[in-house]
């Protein structure tokens, strides 16, 4: 892929982001510290930005720099307990009630759920 090509699409992604986040250039460049005038430029595969302006950006809004420049991968960075938000509530209590037992309470109970859903052993 030739270097414009690049430029176009790291433009297009940023324009992405920022669309995505609802925030204007003016509101991206000021949470990042880089013009406006230069975002533009960016987002019009004008200028390919340096890896400093990748990391910025990437750090600001938790944004995957290997998205960000090749477009791989997912947008965002997920925190670390991103899966266990997804969980309701029930099951997180649950979850914490179970490592709360000793090792033979939690193998007893997993015998149990092995029963009950026929588990392959």
């Amino acid at each position: 892929m030739n270097i414009e090509t690049r430029k176009k699409e790291i433009g297009n992604r940023l324009l992405k982001l920022r669309e995505t986040l609802g925030i204007t250039q003016i509101e991206m460049g000021e949470r990042t510290g880089i013009s406006r005038s230069y975002l533009g430029y960016v987002e019009n595969g004008k200028q390919s930005p340096s890896f400093d302006i990748i990391y910025k950006i990437s750090e600001t809004y938790d944004i995957s720099t290997e998205w960000l420049i090749f477009g791989r991968g997912q947008m965002e960075i997920l925190p670390k307990d991103y899966y266990l938000n997804l969980l309701s509530e029930k099951y997180i209590k649950f979850t914490k009630k179970y490592h709360s037992l000793s090792s033979k309470k939690q193998d007893h109970l997993l015998k149990i759920f092995e029963n009950i859903i026929e588990l392959p052993k």
